[in-house]
């Protein structure tokens, strides 16, 4: 079965009501880089769950493909920064900050501040959550951020965060190398 036809298979048999049909979006990442144009695709599509494949795809083969595809994925992902779904919004950032584009950062801020389930995460996990993970990992910060207190607990590393970000969002640089961002001096 060709690439397209796989994927359109595929993301034909989700059911909205069982979520179990989601896991199929596995055999998606398996076609690796020769999925990318379909998913590239299904990012313009009006059905959610579409895009959600196509994103949970597209970050994991975007890592495994060389930086002209991964700039190709970047500008199309970037489209998704202003959609109206927190999930597709928030997963399109960690994508295109994943891949080297810092634009993404200050949406993965925006959603510390909410405790609001990610579509189909298993296990079941808060936009915070996948935010802070995002953060951490490519910018080696934290800010005493911690999922794992009350909201208004949390507002002074929010606070650090949206600092850091001003003043250093000039400066940040992506290093392919080891797949984080340097370039700051001001840590919060």
């Amino acid at each position: 079965m060709k690439p397209k036809e796989k994927i359109l298979s595929i993301i034909n048999g989700f059911d909205r009501n069982n979520d179990s049909t989601f896991d199929r979006v596995e055999e998606i990442v398996e076609i690796g880089e020769p999925a990318v144009p379909y998913l590239i695709e299904l990012l313009y599509s009006n059905d959610t769950y579409h895009k959600w494949a196509a994103l949970y795809a597209l970050s994991r083969i975007g890592h495994e493909v060389d930086r002209k595809k991964q700039e190709e994925i970047i500008s199309h992902v970037k489209n998704l920064f202003d959609d109206k779904n927190p999930t597709i919004r928030q997963t399109a950032a960690g994508i295109a900050v994943g891949l080297g584009e810092k634009e993404g950062i200050p949406i993965l801020i925006e959603y510390l501040k909410s405790d609001d389930t990610r579509l189909l995460s298993k296990p079941r996990r808060s936009l915070s959550s996948y935010s802070i993970s995002v953060l951490r990992y490519y910018t080696r910060q934290n800010f005493g951020y911690s999922i794992y207190v009350p909201m208004d607990e949390r507002e002074e590393a929010i606070k650090k965060w949206e600092n850091w970000w001003e003043k250093n969002k000039d400066s940040l640089v992506w290093d392919p190398n080891i797949r984080e961002y340097g370039g700051y001096v001001i840590k919060s």
